[in-house]
């Protein structure tokens, strides 16, 4: 059997595999791993082999790692099960029955290390470089997922934890809304509304940082609603730290309590409360020092910012779809253009990235799609409110289908979106999946539903100058902004949507107060 990324070579009754992409540092992408899977699969069942010694090409790496390119724009259902391949490679080689060797040299990092540990012996050089730096994800997720992984029913037990933190979710949504409007028919009219909304629903049942960052974001909020109705600092300080540490599980979090900061004291300012203003810069401080020993840990690993996977939409996501734009042509077909999952086109283009390391790469991604989008802003400008119109308004019907087996795990839509729109969309859907269509018009309505509703909140009685119904607007407007861009959809709107329950369940009450106060002037009146 041959292989595109292994060389294979047996020295009597010792076979010898090779990851043959130096170029590469000898990354780990699908390909790799598919091919490290049967070529065990074969040292195992070869009855002349005893012995199995895996190496790295060239002598700079063992094996560097994830494939950066490959990992940087994949959906959470590839990224899931490129996982799963990797989990199980290890699992095969712990127990592939013959003793494996692990030749390390030069890096063995993050999945390398991972592999070499799997392994039944490690001889190392003396300029091996060993470590787990992990630039793209942030550990918050991972650590979360030990007790699955060590179970051996991952996704069994995520999705139970993902069902026991929606519930509690359920919760804080209830505690959110009592302490927002101190009334407790609207605590459990939020609750209600949170618990029968659709994307909760379909994330608990995905292997997705969503509902774990959900059920942070709502426990913070409490927090500082608390400090916003009590002035007790001690909330306020909570609540920053809880945001803080939020961002480790979902790096798009990193701005919220920022963002939270200058809001209450914009709110200050106008009210001249100037004694919150030292409490609102200390809570910047403590969020600013939670996410900073992670920032200094990247810059040591030669990439300045909190998470890579940043850069990486920066430039493959972000600056492709410019590119497509004004070249006119699909949004993937610019992508693949660029070298999005082909390692070697990309540094056909980029040669001189051979040599490279991964924070190098991506902060060269990082200028390179920022120095595109500041060329063209006002074409960017159109593609990010696309992104932010497809993240309010795409009901998340796809989402809930998907966990269901309901709908193709890979593949979809979003191509279709960012090239044609939401009108073309919705029509090819309803030709080629009617139950994802009538799922998508039931979702479509509960969602409208639950922003009329919000939106009446907001404007009746001039609560939009509430401080604490401040903190929830701007909350949902910062994942809204955030979102956005070509690859926004509408599963990146779940962290807003208990915030969302809370104003709608506001919104109720009163729809509620005006029908039975109509029908008791007419009862008065007849």
């Amino acid at each position: 059997m041959s292989f595109n990324t292994l060389r294979i070579e047996d020295r009597g009754a010792i076979r010898r595999i090779t990851v043959n992409r130096p170029e590469k540092l000898n990354a780990l992408n699908r390909e790799t791993i598919g091919e490290l899977h049967r070529a065990f699969d074969q040292a195992k069942h070869d009855g002349s082999i005893r012995v199995v010694v895996m190496a790295g090409a060239g002598d700079k790496a063992f094996i560097a790692g994830a494939d950066i390119g490959e990992l940087a724009t994949v959906t959470a259902l590839q990224a899931q099960e490129f996982s799963r391949h990797g989990q199980a490679l290890m699992t095969r080689i712990e127990r592939l029955g013959k003793p494996v060797i692990a030749r390390l040299q030069g890096f063995a990092l993050g999945g390398g290390m991972e592999l070499a540990m799997a392994c039944h012996l490690r001889i190392a050089s003396d300029k091996a470089r060993l470590g787990q730096p992990e630039l793209q994800r942030t550990p918050g997720f991972p650590v979360f997922l030990i007790p699955a992984i060590m179970s051996g029913h991952l996704t069994l037990t995520v999705i139970v934890l993902h069902v026991l933190l929606s519930g509690l979710t359920v919760l804080a949504t209830f505690v959110l809304a009592q302490r927002v409007f101190n009334d407790s028919r609207i605590a459990v009219s939020a609750a209600a509304l949170y618990a029968i909304e659709p994307l909760s629903i379909a994330c608990a049942a995905a292997v997705t940082t969503e509902t774990l960052f959900t059920t942070m974001v709502v426990g913070a909020l409490i927090l500082v609603v608390g400090y916003v109705r009590h002035n007790r600092l001690a909330d306020l300080l909570a609540g920053a730290a809880l945001l803080g540490v939020s961002a480790y599980v979902r790096p798009a979090g990193y701005f919220l309590p920022f963002g939270i900061a200058l809001v209450l004291a914009v709110v200050a300012v106008l009210h001249r409360a100037w004694r919150r203003i030292p409490q609102l810069a200390l809570a910047v401080v403590v969020a600013g020092a939670i996410v900073l020993p992670w920032r200094l840990r990247n810059r040591a690993l030669g990439y300045d910012g909190f998470s890579a996977a940043g850069a990486a939409i920066m430039y493959f996501a972000n600056g492709a779809a410019v590119n497509a734009a004004l070249e006119n042509v699909p949004f993937y077909e610019m992508q693949a253009r660029m070298g999005n999952l082909d390692d070697e086109r990309y540094l056909r283009l980029h040669p001189e990235q051979r040599t490279w390391g991964q924070g190098e790469r991506y902060s060269y991604m990082e200028r390179e799609g920022a120095a595109i989008i500041q060329r063209h802003p006002l074409t960017y400008a159109r593609i990010h409110l696309a992104g932010m119109e497809r993240v309010v308004f795409d009901p998340g019907a796809i989402d809930a289908l998907r966990p269901y087996g309901l709908y193709p795990k890979v593949g979809g839509l979003l191509n279709r979106l960012v090239t044609y729109g939401i009108v073309d969309t919705v029509l090819y859907l309803a030709r080629t999946n009617p139950l994802a269509t009538g799922v998508l018009f039931v979702t479509g309505v509960m969602l409208m539903g639950f922003y009329a509703l919000a939106l009446i909140a907001v404007i009746s009685r001039r609560r939009f100058l509430d401080p604490a119904v401040l903190v929830l607007v701007a909350s949902i407007g910062y994942f809204v902004l955030i979102a956005g861009g070509p690859i926004g959809y509408g599963r990146f709107r779940h962290p807003a949507m208990p915030m969302v329950c809370v104003l709608a369940a506001a919104g109720l009450q009163l729809v509620n107060g005006v029908v039975r106060g109509t029908r008791a002037r007419r009862a008065g009146a007849t």
